[in-house]
């Protein structure tokens, strides 16, 4: 999860709905040395200015208060220079093939290796090796569906361990892939988990675990809650910096 970067800029007027900003607001934002398309969007209950990027794409995102000139807009991304060259995600500079060599999993680079035949599961081997069966274009996505069917495996009967050790029981389980986070826990006890957290060490998975668990007993990230994660994963702050380190990398690569 990306921090994004805020302003104090105090909002005037807000209201309930969004608009489009001025026309000569920036649509570019330099990113060491390059540039890149930045969005603005000016939001009525925005109190200061918010800029975020898609991990995905590399993408600039703008939320303005609304009222804010393009000027103030301007000024704000010169002085931010420094954070936005910081926490910028890298580009993803394809060469052209469909899928990359490498691909982490399990906190380890392990090298994809193509089958050759039509159908087949992918496989793990020994020498850190995934092989993957399917057209060269789908190698991605069915490692895709390996990471998922890999976490449902390995993290659904984590959970229901650890909510158990709480007194609690959670109504569903899902793996998606949201952009922004690893993983939620609803009101009605859905909780959430991304996929993509196969890739992480295991010290990441447990955290993460422990983290949505403890939200069904505490809904907040109160000291009570902390308590709650501690109390299902001693070694949490562990788990939380290794989650942290490796999100930048888990989260740009793409599956599709």
């Amino acid at each position: 999860m990306f921090k994004p970067l805020l302003t104090q800029l105090e909002a005037s007027r807000p209201r309930i709905s969004s608009a489009l900003p001025p026309l000569d607001m920036p649509c570019e934002v330099m990113v060491r040395g390059e540039s890149r398309p930045l969005k603005v969007r000016t939001h009525a209950k925005a109190r200061r200015m918010i800029l975020r990027f898609d991990v995905r794409t590399g993408e600039g995102k703008l939320t303005v208060p609304r009222g804010t000139p393009p000027s103030a807009a301007r000024t704000f991304l010169s002085q931010s220079a420094g954070w936005i060259d910081a926490h910028a995600p890298e580009l993803d500079r394809a060469s052209g093939m469909p899928f990359p060599e490498i691909l982490p999993y399990l906190g380890e680079d392990h090298r994809i290796v193509p089958t050759g035949r039509i159908r087949g599961t992918v496989s793990r081997t020994a020498q850190n090796i995934l092989s993957v069966p399917g057209a060269r274009h789908r190698i991605m996505p069915r490692l895709q569906m390996f990471l998922k069917n890999e976490a449902e495996q390995a993290l659904t009967p984590k959970v229901m361990t650890l909510a158990q050790q709480l007194g609690k029981r959670p109504s569903a389980v899902r793996y998606r892939d949201p952009r922004a986070q690893w993983g939620s826990c609803s009101s009605s006890r859905v909780i959430t988990l991304s996929w993509r957290v196969m890739m992480a060490p295991p010290e990441a998975q447990a955290y993460l675990v422990a983290h949505e668990v403890a939200h069904l007993v505490e809904m907040n990230h109160s000291r009570r809650f902390w308590k709650a994660v501690a109390s299902l994963d001693p070694g949490w702050r562990t788990g939380q910096k290794a989650l942290k380190a490796a999100e930048k990398q888990l989260m740009a690569i793409r599956f599709t």
